[in-house]
């Protein structure tokens, strides 16, 4: 029941990208609040040095293979962090950019913001996206971060609108933006998404300061 109930909940969140209703894509004005960045597998096989117990003994109602997805869950648990080997890096920024595809068609329209760092790439890892800045009246993203005086300067501007959100929406009235965001009936403020790639290239003591902050404090205001 609760793999069905997960299931469920990621196909509200948006279908597989190999689903065919992506031929036809329609955005709408409903969030629930999870993006899909993948899925897990886990073969139950590998679990006991021995494998599953035998049948009689303990029945497994299903398959000695799992599939679950992998969601994020804003604001709450919207963060995500990858850790890779001598050859991962390639595996983990296609993760980052299918995760950035999904917000984009998971949140209604004009609703996402991206600031992206790409210190040792110079942007080509996320160059892709720039056609986003072509669209200057949506602020979806401006362009790709990769020198350390632009990195501290974004994430300054980044703690800033935190201050702003606190004092103007959130007070002492509300926990999130999201408990706001109900509360006024629409979205006020845009999710803002501070996307990095390989961390702390080009960082800044100030500028990890200033990062730290925004993990804290960042969820709540969006």
């Amino acid at each position: 029941q609760a793999l069905d109930s997960i299931d469920r909940q990621s196909d509200a969140c948006r279908p597989a990208w190999t689903d065919a209703s992506w031929t036809d894509f329609k955005s709408d004005q409903a969030f629930n609040g999870l993006i899909r960045c993948g899925e897990w597998t886990v073969d139950m096989q590998t679990l006991a040095p021995s494998g599953l117990p035998d049948a009689e003994r303990f029945p497994w109602p299903l398959p000695s293979t799992l599939v679950m997805p992998t969601m994020l869950h804003l604001p709450k648990a919207g963060s995500l962090y990858l850790e890779f080997a001598e050859h991962g890096r390639d595996e983990s920024v296609q993760t980052l950019q299918s995760t950035m595809l999904r917000l984009l068609a998971s949140l209604p329209p004009g609703k996402v913001r991206f600031t992206v760092i790409d210190p040792v790439g110079l942007g080509q890892s996320f160059a892709g996206f720039m056609h986003l800045a072509d669209h200057e009246d949506a602020h979806i993203l401006e362009k790709v971060w990769t020198e350390p005086r632009h990195i501290e300067q974004q994430l300054t501007d980044l703690t800033e609108h935190m201050e702003n959100v606190i004092q103007t929406y959130l007070r002492n009235e509300y926990e999130t933006i999201t408990d706001y965001n109900e509360q006024a009936g629409n979205i006020a403020e845009k999710y803002h998404f501070l996307v990095i790639a390989d961390f702390p290239a080009s960082f800044s003591e100030t500028a990890v300061k200033r990062l730290q902050s925004i993990a804290m404090s960042g969820p709540r205001c969006g």
